[in-house]
């Protein structure tokens, strides 16, 4: 046995001897990998081997039955071909149906408007309930008449508009619990304008009185015209009422809180101690704020119906403490006697108003 070209000493040459000597008739070789001799392998798995890294052109290897090593390099050429997509191995065809004995042999029906009887073979009309030919009968569906399809029909068109009924009603309920979600918002009373009584006498002329005391401003634009207490005019702690008139003179009210102070609240809702009771009210969205004379001034400023029972009870309570609830801080103050007089004021002023619209003077 030749030593191996590249070097590599003291191999165990019987082992070496033995492992080479195989008889086969394809070509296979053995590869020495880590001092260890591994094989055979087909010229096949060499390449495998060859392009995955495992073995290199100075790895060494013997050929089946010969006694004589060398590199890889010998090798390369035929290592580096493409491997042959192996031919696609032939499928046998489905084996025919084998007839009874005695009996000719089943083919298909030539046309699709044609079957093939399974007693005599015979190409019969779809349509046909039997063999014209042997008799045998065929398997049918059963028929139905036009009262079946009409009944039917008519279920499906009945069942069909109680499913749109009821998704409708559905649906319309989901989108008015969304509206009432945004429209009224929790925590605030939303009792709507009340049903006012007549006026009297004296309080047509109280109201008359008050009204011209009012302070008047027309909006050139919209064409509205507001009225509201003299008194509330700059940046102060107040809550007030004032009332618009469109160019229909229909009158309407709109409420206002205001905050004076040096702190920025960011305001998120108001709660107020009438006597014994709590009540809240929410702003609808963020309150406006600027800053005045290093003061922040936060106001509230939205219509006053859905306000009405928080501010009657305003105007009546005896003691009136109110909190600007913020995101940062809170502000308690008390609520005058002046500031609920004049809730009082301008809603008989609103409610002469309202009644010379209605003609109720």
């Amino acid at each position: 046995m030749d030593r191996p070209k590249d070097g590599l000493a003291n191999y165990a040459v019987a082992d070496v001897r033995r492992n080479c000597r195989g008889i086969g008739h394809a070509m296979k070789y053995f590869v020495i990998q880590n001092r260890e001799t591994n094989g055979p392998f087909t010229i096949g798995q060499l390449r495998s081997m060859w392009n995955s890294g495992a073995i290199t052109g100075s790895t060494l290897y013997c050929r089946e039955g010969s006694d004589e090593w060398s590199t890889l390099e010998d090798l390369a050429v035929e290592l580096e071909q493409t491997q042959q997509p192996s031919p696609p191995v032939p499928t046998a065809p489905p084996p025919l149906e084998v007839p009874r004995a005695g009996e000719p042999p089943r083919l298909p029906a030539a046309s699709p408007n044609l079957r093939r009887c399974g007693d005599c073979s015979r190409e019969v009309s779809i349509l046909a309930e039997s063999c014209p030919n042997c008799g045998a009968t065929f398997a049918t569906r059963k028929k139905h008449g036009v009262f079946f399809y009409v009944f039917w029909g008519v279920i499906s068109l009945i069942g069909t508009a109680v499913i749109l009924v009821v998704g409708i009603a559905v649906l319309s309920a989901f989108f008015a619990g969304v509206h009432k979600a945004v429209t009224e918002q929790p925590g605030t009373v939303t009792s709507g304008a009340p049903s006012w009584p007549a006026l009297t006498a004296q309080e047509k002329e109280n109201a008359e009185v008050i009204l011209s005391k009012l302070r008047r401003t027309t909006d050139q634009v919209t064409g509205t015209t507001w009225l509201e207490p003299s008194w509330a005019d700059g940046y102060d702690n107040q809550v007030y009422l004032y009332i618009g008139l469109n160019e229909a003179k229909e009158p309407f009210l709109r409420l206002k809180i205001e905050y004076k102070g040096e702190e920025l609240l960011i305001i998120r809702n108001f709660v107020f101690r009438i006597d014994d009771t709590v009540e809240t009210i929410k702003p609808k969205s963020l309150l406006k704020n600027d800053y005045v004379v290093e003061n922040h001034w936060e106001w509230f400023d939205e219509l006053a119906e859905p306000h009405f029972g928080v501010v009657r009870k305003i105007s009546k309570g005896k003691n009136v403490l109110m909190r600007c609830v913020g995101r940062r801080y809170n502000h308690d103050r008390t609520v005058s006697a002046a500031e609920k007089d004049s809730l009082d004021q301008i809603m008989l002023v609103y409610r002469y108003l309202d009644g010379q619209r209605k003609g109720k003077r």
